[in-house]
């Protein structure tokens, strides 16, 4: 399962992959209670903040039409795929990261350089040799 970094979800919108009760305050720390469950594929919202309760489970914050808060539990399986809307994994952001920290030296860039540069001038060899090869026949 991929991760994320709960900040890279904050704007993101989220649909139900399963049934996801929704809060009106997280749960135990606030003594938050279900006010209603997004159906399978149903629109849970888009992600304003997130917050932990005292258990340390992760809650998305959600504003519905009025700016009322309601809560979901960040639960595996509660929620759809977000690579469609080009949130980068915690891997992937690392990894882009490190090639921004790390641009290619001259050497990777002679490297991807080198078999063209041989294939040329093995082919320029072997043209040479046959066009000999045949100026000498001519003799």
């Amino acid at each position: 399962m991929p991760v994320y970094n709960a900040g890279s979800i904050v704007g993101a919108t989220l649909y139900a992959a399963s049934s996801v009760p929704i809060y009106n305050d997280p749960p135990l720390q606030f003594q938050g209670t279900v006010i209603r469950t997004i159906p399978s594929g149903g629109l849970v919202g888009i992600v304003y903040s997130y917050v932990t309760d005292s258990d340390g489970t992760l809650y998305w914050q959600f504003y519905d039409q009025n700016g009322t808060a309601y809560y979901a539990a960040n639960i595996s399986g509660y929620f759809q795929s977000l690579a469609g809307q080009g949130i980068l994994t915690t891997q992937q952001q690392l990894a882009a990261q490190n090639a921004a920290n790390n641009p290619p030296s001259i050497f990777d860039n002679l490297k991807s350089l080198f078999l063209p540069l041989a294939l040329i001038i093995g082919g320029a060899i072997v043209l040479k040799g046959i066009s000999e090869s045949l100026i000498n026949k001519r003799k």
